[in-house]
C-alpha cells in the first residue's frame, strides 16, 4: 500500500524496521514524493505484472486520519484538499500502466475519519481522473456483507472483510457470501480479500481446508486474495492452489453465470451457472459421488395456468392431428418411388407445412 500515516521506524520498529515504509521524502507527506521508492516498488510491480500476478495497491493502510494525521481533510466543498489529489495521482500516473492492477481506497474506509464515505468516493474520483486504462477501483470495509458504496459512480469492487463470528464454517460462510452477491445485483464485483478464518487455516498448515474455502468464495461470485499468505515464507503448495484457481476461471466465460443452489445434485457442493446454457460445478472431493447438475426445470405440462400453456398445448395437439391427417397418395408416393421422386410428382402437402410450423411454434414456446 502506498501511505501509511506517519509512521516511522522509531516508532514501531518491529513493523516499520527502515524509513523506506512510506512513499514521502523523510517519511513526511508535507515533503512530496520520494521517487526513490516508487522506483523500489515499480521494479517489484514490474516482475509481478510480468507473471500474471495482480498488483493490488491500496493508496492508504488502515487507521489513518487523513485529516488530523496527513493534514489533508476535505474542504468545506466536499472536495480533496490539493495535496492528497497530487499524492493520489501522482501514484496512478506512476503505476497504471500496469495491466495487472487493482487500486484500492484504503484497507478498512471507516477509519479514515469524519465524512469517510464521501471522502473515500472522492479518493476514487480523482484515481479515475488520472487512469485513463479504467482499472477497477475497490473499496475495503470493516467485516460484513454490505458494500457502503454499492451506488458510486467511480467505485466497482467491494473488497469484502469478513467477520469471524459470522462466517467460522463452511456452512456459515456459504449463505453470507450468497447474500454480498445477491445485494450487488451487478452494480460491482466482489473480491474475498480479508478472512481471519483463511489466516487462521494457513497459520495453522491446513492447506486443503484454505484451498476449499478460497473455491467456496469463488464459487459464490467472488475473486479470491488469501489473508494470511506472505509470498516469501508461505510453502509453494498454497501459492500452486492460487494459481490454479486463476487459470481455470480465466479459461471459462463466467461474466454472466452466477451462483445456483437450485440444480445442484449428487456429489457436486457448489454451482455456477448460465441456465441451459453453462455450467461449472465443485465437488470437496471425489468421495462425495459424481458431479451431478438438475437441467430440467419444472414444467407446467398440463395445468394449463396461463396463455402459453395453452398455446403449447393447442400446438401440439393439431400437430398430431395434421401429421395423421396427410392422405395416402402422398404416403405410398414417397414409399413406391422414392423421396425425390415424390417430391417432383406431388406440390407440397400443405397440411404437412402447417403442422411442421405449429410443433415448431410449440418448441420455441416451451423453450
Amino acid at each position: 500500500h502506498g501511505g501509511d500515516a506517519a509512521r516511522e521506524s522509531r516508532q514501531n520498529p518491529e513493523d516499520y524496521p527502515d524509513g523506506l515504509h512510506n512513499p514521502w521524502i523523510d517519511q513526511d507527506p508535507q515533503k512530496g514524493i520520494n521517487d526513490a521508492i516508487l522506483d523500489q516498488w515499480e521494479r517489484w510491480f514490474s516482475l509481478m505484472d510480468q507473471h500474471g500476478i495482480v498488483i493490488y495497491f491500496f493508496i492508504y493502510d488502515d487507521a489513518i486520519k487523513i485529516g488530523k494525521s496527513l493534514g489533508w481533510p476535505l474542504d468545506r466543498n466536499g472536495e480533496l484538499h490539493p495535496g492528497e489529489r497530487a499524492y493520489v495521482q501522482a501514484l496512478v500516473q506512476r503505476f497504471k500502466h500496469h495491466r495487472h492492477l487493482i487500486w484500492c481506497v484504503m484497507e478498512e474506509a471507516q477509519e479514515l475519519g469524519p465524512q469517510w464515505q464521501r471522502h473515500t468516493s472522492k479518493i476514487a474520483e480523482a484515481i479515475r481522473e488520472a487512469d485513463d486504462h479504467d482499472h477497477v477501483i475497490a473499496s475495503h470495509q470493516h467485516g460484513g456483507n454490505t458494500f457502503f458504496h454499492a451506488d458510486d459512480p467511480f467505485i466497482n469492487q467491494f473488497a469484502i472483510q469478513t467477520r469471524l463470528d459470522q462466517v467460522k464454517t463452511a456452512a456459515t460462510l456459504r449463505p453470507w457470501m450468497l447474500k454480498a452477491w445477491q445485494e450487488c445485483a451487478g452494480r460491482y464485483n466482489l473480491n474475498f480479500s480479508e478472512d481471519a478464518v483463511h489466516r487462521d487455516l494457513v497459520v495453522a498448515g491446513e492447506r486443503a481446508a484454505v484451498r476449499q474455502r478460497s473455491w467456496l468464495a469463488a464459487m459464490s461470485g467472488a475473486y479470491v486474495m488469501v489473508f494470511g499468505i506472505e509470498i516469501d515464507n508461505t510453502e509453494p503448495g498454497y501459492l500452486s492452489d492460487c494459481r490454479r484457481l486463476q487459470e481455470f476461471f480465466e479459461t471459462v466465460d463466467i461474466l454472466e453465470m452466477a451462483p445456483n443452489t437450485e440444480r445442484t445434485h449428487a456429489g457436486t457442493k457448489y454451482l455456477l451457472a448460465t441456465p441451459q446454457q453453462a455450467y461449472i460445478a465443485y465437488a470437496l472431493s471425489p468421495c462425495d459421488g459424481e458431479l451431478g447438475i438438475k437441467l430440467l426445470p419444472d414444467r407446467k405440462w398440463l395445468r394449463l395456468s396461463s396463455w402459453r400453456d395453452r398455446v403449447i398445448l393447442v400446438a401440439m395437439v393439431l400437430a398430431v392431428v395434421l401429421t395423421f391427417s396427410i392422405d395416402r397418395a402422398m404416403l405410398v408416393g414417397f414409399g413406391g418411388y422414392g423421396l425425390v421422386d415424390a417430391v417432383q410428382r406431388r406440390r407440397p402437402n400443405p397440411y404437412l407445412l402447417l403442422s411442421f410450423f405449429l410443433l415448431v411454434i410449440g418448441v420455441l414456446l416451451q423453450a
